[in-house]
């Protein structure tokens, strides 16, 4: 080979490199199966529905009410069994219902800082942190950003917005606050039935397909759970992987558009002041 044909050559050997590379990350891409995460929530108050969704095959997570009679022992078996915990902390809906110790309007920056502390002080070994109700809370912005700055402050936690209302603030305030953070995509049980429940849990393996990701909320209503136990079962049927919402949060990527949320919410300060419509959605 003359020198004048070796630049060439290596650019083809390097051409080839480059083309083998792509192939073997397409191939990567396409050979990983789409992430659902499934979260069953208002967990605390009753022993046995409790028990029963514990006993959820695969990585089921489990949202605990605050100073509920079963949290605490209940948390414990769901961390032990290698579950993920969550606090399922209540905020005020729009029709102004509020669990007795959850976080309304009235509240001031003191009084969500004690809230969410005791809140996780009740419920051992929680991960993150999702919404219970909030409609109306979670489109105060001052509000989310108080409870995200806190809960920074409080440890190496996650934010799941429930979003119980199309006009919540609560995940964007919490990626521009550098949290990790994801949204509700499905609620598996506004019905209880059955058949509405399959079809929701059809629609979020569709979902996750065309995403690459999706979540899940549920209740541990017997139809809720004699579905899942039946449909966890059939994942490689359903063609995706059930993993805890801290693995589903790592897959989209932390803190990668913190910049662009923060702008986002930085622009509806501005532009808004706090104002609480009320809407028909009462969670």
């Amino acid at each position: 080979m003359t020198d004048s044909q070796q630049p060439a050559a290596r650019m083809r050997r390097r051409a080839r490199g480059c083309a083998a590379l792509l192939l073997l990350g397409l191939a990567h891409s396409a050979a990983a199966a789409p992430l659902i995460s499934v979260v069953i929530d208002d967990l605390g108050e009753q022993r046995s529905r409790g028990e029963r969704a514990l006993q959820l095959p695969g990585a089921v997570a489990y949202a605990f009410l605050p100073n509920t009679r079963f949290a605490d022992e209940q948390a414990r078996s769901a961390h032990l069994a290698g579950k993920e915990v969550l606090l399922h902390l209540p905020l005020q809906a729009s029709n102004g219902e509020l669990y007795e110790t959850g976080i309304s309007s009235m509240s001031n920056r003191q009084h969500v800082a004690q809230q969410l502390k005791a809140g996780l002080a009740s419920v051992p070994h929680a991960s993150g942190v999702n919404n219970h109700q909030g409609s109306l809370l979670t489109r105060s912005l001052p509000h989310m950003q108080w409870l995200m700055d806190e809960l920074r402050r409080a440890g190496d936690y996650y934010f799941l917005d429930s979003r119980t209302t199309g006009g919540s603030v609560a995940y964007q305030a919490a990626r521009a606050r550098g949290l990790a953070a994801t949204t509700r995509n499905i609620f598996l049980d506004t019905e209880r039935d059955g058949a509405y429940v399959a079809e929701q849990f059809h629609k979020l393996v569709v979902k996750a397909k065309r995403h690459g990701h999706a979540l899940a909320i549920g209740h541990p209503y017997p139809e809720t759970l004699r579905v899942l136990e039946r449909e966890l079962q059939r994942l490689d049927q359903h063609g995706v992987e059930l993993v805890p919402p801290s693995a589903l949060i790592s897959a989209q990527g932390r803190g990668a558009d913190n910049a662009k949320n923060y702008v986002a919410i930085e622009a509806l300060r501005l532009s808004t002041t706090p104002s609480f419509p009320l809407t028909r959605t009462t969670r």
